[in-house]
Parts: C-alpha cells; sequence; structure tokens
C-alpha cells in the first residue's frame, strides 16, 4: 500500500514531468520556426542574388558585344559585334585608314610623332624599309615647312583571306601635299598582307599588323591652285 506522502510525491514527480515535456515542445517549436525562418531567408538571399548575377551578366554579355575603335581622325567609336568575317573585314578597313591617318598624314612640325605612330601598326622590317624609301621626302617636308595629307578610298579596298589569322590586302588612297596655296595630287596604291593580332590601345587599336608591304606614289594633279 502506498503511504500518502508517496502518492503526493507520486503527484508531484508527473507534474514536473509534464512542465518539462511542454517546455521541450515549446522549444523544438521555437526551434523549428527558427529553422524555417532561417531557410526562408536563405531562399530569399539566393532568390536576390541570383536576381543580381543574371542582370550582372546581361550587363557583362551586353558589354562584350561592344567593341572600340579609333578613325583616322583620331575619335572613339563604338561598334557592334558583327559575324567574325564581316567584324574582321570592317576591323581592316578602320586599320588601313587610321594607317593612312598616322603615318602618310601630318605637317612638318608633328611628322615624327605621327610617323612613329604609324610604325606601330607595321612589321618592324617592312617599317624600316619604307622609312628608308621615304626619307628624301620627309627631309623635303621639314625643310620647306610643308603637309600632306592621306584619306583612304574605301572603294578601292580588296581584302581576301589566305589562311586562319592571314589575309591579303590592296587599295588607293588619294594624297594631298599643300605648299602655301599650292597643292600636288598623288594616288597612293598598297598592296599588303595582314595578320590578326591582339588589340593593343590606344596603339593597334583594330588589332592588325601590316607584313610584306608595298607602297607607289603616282602624281595625278600638280601646283593646283587651293584658292580656287
Amino acid at each position: 500500500m502506498i503511504s500518502k506522502n508517496k502518492k503526493e510525491k507520486k503527484k508531484s514527480g508527473s507534474k514536473a514531468n509534464d512542465l518539462a515535456a511542454s517546455v521541450y515542445l515549446d522549444l523544438l517549436k521555437e526551434k523549428n520556426r527558427s529553422r524555417n525562418t532561417v531557410r526562408i531567408g536563405a531562399i530569399g538571399m539566393a532568390s536576390v542574388v541570383g536576381m543580381v548575377l543574371l542582370y550582372s551578366f546581361g550587363l557583362i554579355k551586353n558589354a562584350s558585344n561592344v567593341i572600340y575603335g579609333i578613325s583616322q581622325e583620331g575619335t572613339v567609336y563604338k561598334m557592334e559585334k558583327k559575324e567574325p568575317a564581316l567584324a574582321v573585314l570592317e576591323d581592316a578597313k578602320f586599320h588601313i585608314g587610321y594607317w593612312f591617318g598616322t603615318y602618310y598624314t601630318f605637317d612638318y612640325s608633328n611628322m615624327n610623332d605621327k610617323r612613329i605612330q604609324g610604325l606601330q601598326l607595321i612589321d618592324d622590317e617592312d617599317g624600316s624599309n619604307l622609312e628608308k624609301k621615304w626619307a628624301d621626302w620627309y627631309s623635303t617636308i621639314a625643310t620647306q615647312s610643308l603637309s600632306q595629307e592621306t584619306i583612304f578610298n574605301v572603294g578601292s579596298f580588296q581584302f581576301k583571306q589566305v589562311s586562319s589569322k592571314t589575309y591579303q590586302m590592296a587599295c588607293t588612297a588619294k594624297m594631298e601635299l599643300f605648299n602655301s596655296g599650292f597643292k600636288n595630287v598623288y594616288e597612293l596604291t598598297v598592296t599588303s598582307y595582314l595578320t590578326r593580332v591582339e588589340r593593343d590601345y590606344p596603339h593597334n587599336p583594330h588589332g592588325f599588323t601590316f607584313f610584306d608591304y608595298r607602297d607607289n606614289l603616282e602624281l595625278k594633279e600638280q601646283n593646283v591652285n587651293i584658292k580656287n
């Protein structure tokens, strides 16, 4: 027979156990709520990060579709990337225009700087041979304080791929040599190979180098009065 004290102790112990179980259940619920909150927060954060990455990818993709070049006049222009063959052809045209605008366009005061700028677009050996060929011409410009301008005739441009990174080209340009109020007009004919190289801003912005370069100058008009 269980005594009264034992019965009271048993009841007290039962109540204590019930209270402990209740507290434990409350703790479990709170823990689950915390886990769910963390899980929801993590999902939300992942969504935000995903949206940011997606937006960033869009910006990078858009940026990667844009390339920049330098025109014959020295201004920076933006071009959308096109099909490889069209992009190469366009780069080649701008490269040649830039070449004529540097190596063959100057006055006596900036002639040396422009030539040095142009020589970065051509193979070293070809550039050295070109300098020797034009040495007397440059001397005349310097001593007589002359100037000249050369404009690429885009319509004359011929361009053919001969290997994966090598192209053959030919074209003409109009060269005008100015002396006081008069000018001589020449046709400059160029044949060369172009090899594809890495773009190097601002030295070689279009990614080509001339080699096996040949040019020929033919007088078309002499002592043309500029004022007329």
